[in-house]
């Protein structure tokens, strides 16, 4: 592929793609430390910035964290249809209040998918990234009822107490 362009004298002068990437490779080659130099320093400077950014709108930060989580276990619930779907769930039809819906695996397994990613919010992020078949065979959604209905009847939680 040549590059057409004009120099001061208004004549032709072409150049191919591989002449400028050999001139780019030999400027950093000439210039290889300071470019890193300031890469270094670009990246510090940002790390800064971030950081104070973070301390100084923390609340807002809090806030924009909150819905993007939100949004993400909507277009879950959206998914496995946005209701309880325990057969037995004492509102008919299943309860579609989304403050009592929670997301629980279907064959246990929860508290290790936490360890495995650090918190529910990385677990959420991990599952939105999933195909609606693969949330499909890992989840279910059920209301606080009869998610803790489950958990007793399939003893999936060790407690002294019950």
């Amino acid at each position: 592929m040549n590059i057409v362009t004009e120099n001061m004298e208004n004549d032709i002068i072409k150049i191919t793609h591989d002449q400028i990437l050999a001139k780019k490779r030999a400027y950093y080659q000439a210039n290889r430390e300071r470019i890193l130099l300031r890469n270094r320093m670009y990246i510090q400077r940002k790390k800064e910035y971030d950081s104070n950014y973070q301390k100084r709108n923390r609340h807002s930060v809090a806030l924009r964290n909150r819905k993007y989580r939100l949004r993400l276990k909507q277009k879950i619930y959206d998914i496995l249809g946005g209701r309880c779907s325990s057969p037995t769930c004492l509102i008919p039809g299943g309860c579609t209040d989304i403050r009592c819906l929670q997301l629980d695996h279907i064959n246990g397994g929860g508290k290790r998918e936490m360890k495995l990613y650090g918190c529910s919010t990385g677990m959420i992020m991990a599952y939105a990234k999933l195909t609606p078949e693969e949330i499909k065979k890992k989840l279910q959604i059920l209301c606080a009822n009869c998610n803790w209905i489950k958990v007793h009847e399939n003893k999936e939680r060790v407690c002294k107490y019950f």
